[in-house]
C-alpha cells in the first residue's frame, strides 16, 4: 500500500473517531490540538500545570508492531504506558477495529508521548480544573 495513502487513511479514520466523540459530547474542537508524530521524531512532551488537566481524546497509529505510548511523571510518581496507541487498519474486517481510548491526566505533570514504529496521530487539549 502506498505510504501516502496509508497516512491519509490514518488521518481520516482518526478524524472520524475524534469528531464522533465531539458530537456525542456536544463539545467544540476549537480547543483541541492534533498532531502527526513520525517514527523518527523525538517524543512529544506536554507540561500540565497544577490547575489544569490534559485530555487525550485520540491516539492512533497506522499499523506497525510496536505501539506508541503515553507516560506521566509528577513530583511523586511516574507511570509508563498509561495509554497505548490504537492500531488503525483501514483494511480490517468489519467489527475487527480496535477501540480508540481516551484519558484524563490531572496536573501538575509532565506527559511524554512516544511514537511507535509507525506514523501516529494524537488529539489532546488542556482544560482548567
Amino acid at each position: 500500500m502506498n505510504p501516502s495513502f496509508r497516512l491519509l487513511a490514518v488521518v481520516l479514520v482518526s478524524l472520524f473517531f475524534t469528531l464522533t466523540k465531539f458530537a456525542a459530547a456536544g463539545g467544540s474542537s476549537a480547543d483541541f490540538t492534533s498532531m502527526i508524530l513520525q517514527t523518527t521524531q523525538q517524543p512529544l512532551q506536554i507540561t500540565v500545570g497544577a490547575d489544569r488537566s490534559l485530555v487525550i481524546r485520540n491516539f492512533t497509529q497506522d499499523g506497525g508492531a510496536v505501539r506508541g505510548s503515553v507516560s506521566v511523571m509528577t513530583s511523586t510518581f511516574s507511570a509508563n504506558n498509561v495509554l497505548t496507541a490504537t492500531i488503525v487498519n483501514p483494511m480490517a474486517a468489519q467489527g475487527a477495529l480496535e477501540v480508540v481510548n481516551d484519558i484524563v491526566i490531572a496536573g501538575p505533570a509532565t506527559v511524554t508521548v512516544t511514537p511507535g514504529d509507525a506514523t501516529s496521530f494524537i488529539t489532546y487539549r488542556k482544560i482548567d480544573d
